[in-house]
Formats: C-alpha cells, structure tokens, sequence
C-alpha cells in the first residue's frame, strides 16, 4: 500500500457466462470495529452502489488463516475497494480473482445420501439468486434424515416477525440466523423440497446439509 494513498478501488470483469469469484488472501491493519477508518467493500456492479453491495468487511476478532474471504457476484462484473488508515504501516491487501462458470443451482435427487449446499460453497453465495432442491428416499417406507453443518445467512431485518432477506427454506419452514446445535439434526418423510433465496445485497458464506435415507425398522440401507 502507498502511505501517501488512502482509497483503492479495482474494477473486476470476467466473460459473459461466468461470475468473478474474488479470494483475499491477506488482510493487514483492518481490526475489530474499524470501519470507520478502513475497510473492504464489494459490490456487484461496477459503481459503489449501497443496493448493490456484496460484503463490508472490517475485521473479527480472534486469528484468520488463509483465506480470509471468499465473495461471489452474480453477473461477470464486480467492484472492490479498501480504504486504510494511513496513520498505520502495516496496511496490506493480497488477493486474486477468477473467471468462475455460472452454475444452475437445485435439482431432484433421488439417493441413499448426500449433500446439498448453496452456490458455490464455502465462497460467498452471490446476490438475487433462487434455489430449489427435492429430495427423495430412494425405496417408499423410508425417510430422510438432515443435518444442517453450516448456516451463515443474512438475518433478517430488525423488528421484522420473518425471515425478510435472505433464507433457508425446508421443508416449509425458514431460517436466517444460526440454529442451535440440537435442533440441526431433524427427520422428514419420503421427500424434502428446499428452497434457497438471497436478495441483491449482503451475502455470507451460506449454508451445507448432509442428508441420508434410513427405515425406522432398519437404520442401515440395504446392501444392494
């Protein structure tokens, strides 16, 4: 960073028909509640637009190891900029962008087990995206069993009764705030329909479901 230099900004453009996926590598001089100074901005869209804005980020507290960030756009476009505190000399930003191929997100699955996560996991999700997913056992007398690893969403806003931004839908029922430990683990029927949504601002790191098939008679699956 140049001292005498207080404000960046990089205009990022990848190809049509791809997202720019943007990975900070190293973050130096931006501390807890700092933002007032200094910080990172992303938007999705090349001004810096308040509706538009990916992430703000300026610090947590305790120790980051590489990566420190990954963010996502929707469109093939992204602006970053980082202004810094020119008081301090230890102010460094590294990172490196990619080209990444647009994904179609949600699907049917019919299996004994397996994942479901949101775009582009554990990077960002990106704004104004809508995913659906239905899961099924594959033999009838079975259900699913889901457990929820990671859940990181944008909560909704204050004084708001619904998840109003984005959320995590299943089975009917949403979520957009952290769940506690001994309700992340529940049992469906046959099938499951889940549903994703993120608005067109502020995105986190999204969510990661383990599922898998299983018979009150017999928890095991079949051996063929």
């Amino acid at each position: 960073m140049n001292p005498k230099k207080s404000f960046y900004q990089w205009r990022l453009r990848v190809p049509s028909n791809y997202i720019v996926r943007l990975v900070v590598l190293t973050l130096h001089g931006v501390t807890p509640g700092s933002c007032a100074s200094h910080r990172l901005s992303a938007y999705d869209f090349l001004l810096p637009l308040q509706n538009k804005i990916i992430t703000r980020w300026c610090g947590v507290p305790g120790a980051w190891s590489p990566p420190v960030i990954r963010l996502t756009s929707s469109s093939n476009v992204m602006l970053v900029t980082f202004s810094l505190d020119r008081r301090k000399e230890s102010n460094m930003l590294k990172a490196y962008f990619q080209a990444v191929p647009k994904v179609v997100c949600g699907g049917r699955y019919i299996s004994w087990n397996g994942t479901v996560s949101s775009p582009y996991y554990p990077s960002y999700y990106p704004p104004n995206i809508d995913c659906s997913w239905l899961l099924r056992a594959p033999l009838p007398g079975y259900k699913l069993s889901l457990k929820i690893l990671v859940i990181q969403i944008q909560e909704k806003s204050p004084g708001s009764n619904k998840c109003d931004k984005d959320w995590l839908e299943i089975d009917g029922v949403r979520y957009c705030k952290a769940i506690a430990e001994s309700n992340r683990n529940k049992e469906y029927g046959y099938s499951v329909a889940i549903n994703f949504h993120s608005d067109e601002l502020v995105t986190h790191r999204g969510f990661y479901i383990e599922y898998k098939a299983f018979s009150h008679a017999d928890r095991s699956c079949p051996s063929t």
